[in-house]
């Protein structure tokens, strides 16, 4: 069998030995075989390495997010940007809406309370009282509701698949502001606003939960997507197995400490490089679009300084290195010890103590662990045969992103050990 040139080498002199041709002819034929072998196997070994090689990321896929008032923005608008888009519907459809009396969303707000609280108050399936006043100052009541908003929850769950396609491990989103934005939907119009010309303004009123609501406010993070990388109109074609193989070059313009992750609805990735600033894509298909979407991971070097402007929180799921990561990872060890070390490596989470462990068969209270990374599922162990394992915690200062911190570790937990259900107890 030829498993390399040096074999291809030998091969090609001993069949050459023993034919009855000149020796200056069998020259000739060996120095072109030898240059062709060499060849084919520089681009094989090309192919090779582009499909076996993941992404080399230069920077982080850490995830910062925060809330940001509207207006400043453009302040920030180098390192965070939104999350979801913050547009709003036009005058003229709201007015359409109202008049037809339908039920629309009018707004996006974030809701500032505890997980207990927040819950408590869903179940509630409160209505709340609003009026509109028109140009000429006459009032016109409705009511309106609060529902879940789940476009972030869908925007995670896409760049999940996005690193799934990089072929980069996944990390859970640390924010719980996305979890705690609701949809104003305008539901019950108590007055006929048939005659209704021009909106002058609409008043809404929470109620008791008027100080919690923050309506000019949205969750952001530190990922730019945007996309404006043009493919190369002629790819590479690279043969292989018996399939051909599409190589695309693509320029990006950053600083070069970006992390860049890219993402196309129709294409398959089988392998991404980076070498300064250009990326090299391989495909099973031939892309036939101009554009692909980039995600592009914004480096945050100065934490401490930007976090005195913000008046929110940052929340990151950076995690500090610890013992034995890379053995956690491959399943290798499996300890309290281990448990403990990853809680306390991510730096939300640096002030919690553990203070009990324990695996159980089963065990009805604490607080459920499985809130986040609900699109990751697990059909390798059924739910039901998993064991529990209950970690009690001692948190010095609690307050309304407790909670939302617990789910947090407990989806990391999760995703390292699968064959567990989480529970947990705050002292």
């Amino acid at each position: 069998m030829v498993r390399n040139l040096k074999d291809l080498r030998q091969l090609i002199e001993t069949k050459l030995a023993s034919t009855d041709s000149p020796d200056p002819f069998m020259d000739t034929v060996k120095d072109v075989l030898i240059k062709i072998a060499e060849y084919q196997e520089q681009f094989l070994e090309e192919v090779r390495l582009n499909i076996a090689s993941s992404y080399d990321s230069t920077g982080s896929t850490d995830v910062f997010t925060t809330l940001i008032e509207k207006t400043q923005l453009q302040k920030y608008n180098n390192i965070f940007f939104p999350i979801v888009d913050p547009s709003r519907l036009r005058d003229t459809e709201i007015l359409r809406n109202i008049k037809k009396q339908i039920a629309f969303k009018f707004d996006t707000c974030y809701v500032h309370l505890g997980y207990d609280a927040l819950k408590e108050w869903i179940e509630k399936d409160c209505r709340f009282e609003g009026k509109l006043i028109d140009k000429n100052g006459t009032e016109y009541a409705f009511n309106f509701k609060l529902y879940k908003n789940y476009d972030y929850e869908k925007i995670e769950e896409e760049l999940y698949h996005v690193f799934y396609k990089n072929n980069i491990e996944w990390r859970t989103i640390n924010s719980p502001y996305i979890r705690k934005m609701f949809d104003i939907i305008i539901c019950d119009h108590m007055d006929d606003t048939s005659s209704i010309e021009e909106i002058h303004r609409i008043e809404l009123n929470f109620g008791d939960l008027e100080k919690y609501i923050y309506r000019e406010y949205i969750p952001v993070w530190n990922i730019e997507i945007r996309e404006e990388l043009c493919l190369q109109k002629r790819p590479k074609v690279l043969p292989l197995e018996e399939k051909n193989y599409y190589k695309y070059d693509l320029s990006i313009e950053n600083d070069g400490e970006e992390t860049v992750l890219l993402d196309s609805e129709d294409i398959e990735i089988e392998g991404i490089t980076r070498e300064g600033d250009q990326l090299t894509v391989l495909t099973l298909e031939e892309a036939n679009r101009s554009y692909w979407k980039l995600y592009s991971f914004k480096p945050i070097n100065s934490l401490r300084d930007i976090s005195r402007d913000i008046k929110h929180p940052i929340f990151s799921n950076h995690q500090r290195p610890y013992s034995s990561h890379k053995n956690t990872f491959k399943y290798f060890l499996k300890t309290a010890a281990e448990i403990k070390g990853i809680v306390v490596s991510h730096d939300d989470l640096k002030e919690w103590n553990i203070l009990d462990l324990q695996v159980l068969d089963d065990y009805e209270g604490g607080i459920y662990g499985e809130d986040y990374n609900v699109f990751i599922k697990n059909r390798l162990i059924p739910y039901d045969l998993r064991k529990i394992i209950l970690i009690v915690f001692d948190v010095k200062e609690k307050n309304e992103f407790t909670y939302d911190l617990l789910h947090f570790i407990f989806s990391q937990l999760q995703l390292i050990f699968p064959e567990y259900r989480w529970r947990g107890e705050l002292k």
